[in-house]
């Protein structure tokens, strides 16, 4: 996979290094691995098992930090800054390398230039949930829709990141709902879900594993049945929970 292939394409995750390890070289020591989402969260979830699966491979110890904030632009700027000398890594949604240059007037960095990308590490699919703010009676995208349109101010969705594609999924579904879906950036989904829980903004949206661990408390049986569709969920399409 070429450079512009990599950024181009619509994979959910990606690493990349400022550049490539030599395999002649001995181990080093440690690798750095910068996340650029909040602890907990899919993209954090996955730098860690990365590293799990890297160590004594390309390194004796591989360390994940958590460099969040501008949408994860704070990561790729910290990996910009690095020495490249292939001891540090980011893991990353590809909204920051493929949507961000079409979205922002300016980036810190040059998703092609300023990066070596090393393997796509993961796919997943997006969700769409509502919370407290929501009346219970509420199960359905077009039972959200009704109620979004009958309390317009309350219309509003949190996405953990500005640009990001969770933010567009629920974009493009509100304009084809014709109904005007109010932005609300995080640092990650999982801060996001905070506030859903908490009755402060009425829906999330984000990838499917981020909402698993809220489902299994449900107090009814289709609040079961969504836990049990959620787990089955394959990378094979599109899905909407």
């Amino acid at each position: 996979m070429n450079r512009r292939r990599f950024v181009l394409s619509s994979v959910a995750a990606g690493l990349s290094i400022t550049h490539p390890l030599s395999r002649a070289q001995s181990l080093p020591d440690s690798v750095r691995i910068f996340a650029g989402f909040a602890p907990g969260g899919t993209v954090d979830v996955t730098a860690r098992r990365v590293a799990d699966k890297l160590r004594d491979i390309v390194a004796k110890s591989l360390v994940v930090e958590n460099r969040t904030g501008a949408g994860g632009q704070i990561a790729l700027s910290a990996l910009k800054a690095s020495s490249p000398d292939g001891l540090t890594m980011v893991v990353t949604p590809m909204s920051m390398l493929g949507i961000y240059p079409h979205t922002y007037k300016k980036l810190p960095y040059d998703p092609v230039a300023d990066f070596q990308p090393v393997s796509q590490a993961v796919r997943f699919d997006f969700g769409f949930a509502v919370g407290p703010m929501v009346p219970a009676s509420v199960r359905t995208l077009g039972e959200f829709i009704t109620w979004c349109k009958a309390n317009p101010k309350d219309a509003n969705f949190g996405s953990p990141a500005a640009g990001s594609v969770p933010h567009f999924v629920a974009e493009i579904f509100g304009r084809f709902a014709g109904v005007d879906l109010k932005h609300v950036p995080y640092r990650g989904t999982q801060l996001a879900i905070a506030d859903l829980l908490g009755g402060q903004i009425a829906a999330v949206s984000g990838p499917v594993g981020e909402f698993l661990q809220h489902l299994p408390g449900g107090q009814n049986q289709a609040d079961r049945d969504l836990w049990r569709h959620a787990k089955q969920v394959r990378s094979d399409g599109p899905h909407v929970c």
